[in-house]
C-alpha cells in the first residue's frame, strides 16, 4: 500500500503553504516585511507556520492575504492533480492580469531552480 496520500489535510496544508511562500518570494518580501507592511495583521511567525504547512489558514485569512499580495485567491491554492516531485520548488508565478489558473490550467515553473 502506498504510504503517501496526497489527499490528507496535512499534505494539502503543505501544498497551500508552498504556494503562499512562492507568492511572497515572487513579491520579494520577507516574513518580517509582510508583518510590517500589513500593520502586524499577518504575524511573521504565523505566516511562517502557514508556509510550512504546520497551521491551516482559514478562508477569510486566505482572502485577506490574497488582497495584501494583490493576487486572486485561486493563485494561493495548489492545482488539483498537480505533480508533487517530493522537493520544494520555487515557482515563478505570472502575477499579471490573466484568466484564472482553473480556466487555463497553466503554471510557470522556473526550471533553473530545480538544479539546486
Amino acid at each position: 500500500m502506498d504510504e503517501k496520500n496526497d489527499n490528507t489535510p496535512d499534505d494539502y496544508s503543505r501544498k497551500v503553504g508552498e504556494r503562499l511562500r512562492a507568492i511572497r518570494r515572487q513579491k520579494r518580501l520577507s516574513l518580517q516585511e509582510v508583518e510590517a507592511n500589513s500593520a502586524q495583521e499577518f504575524k511573521a511567525s504565523v505566516l511562517g507556520a502557514y508556509e510550512r504547512g504546520e497551521r491551516a489558514i482559514s478562508v477569510p485569512r486566505l482572502r485577506k492575504l490574497a488582497r495584501f499580495y494583490s493576487v486572486p485567491v485561486d493563485q494561493l491554492l495548489p492545482l488539483e492533480g498537480a505533480p508533487d516531485f517530493g522537493v520544494e520548488v520555487d515557482e515563478t508565478i505570472d502575477l499579471r492580469e490573466r484568466p484564472t489558473r482553473a480556466a487555463t490550467g497553466s503554471l510557470t515553473i522556473d526550471l533553473t531552480k530545480l538544479e539546486k
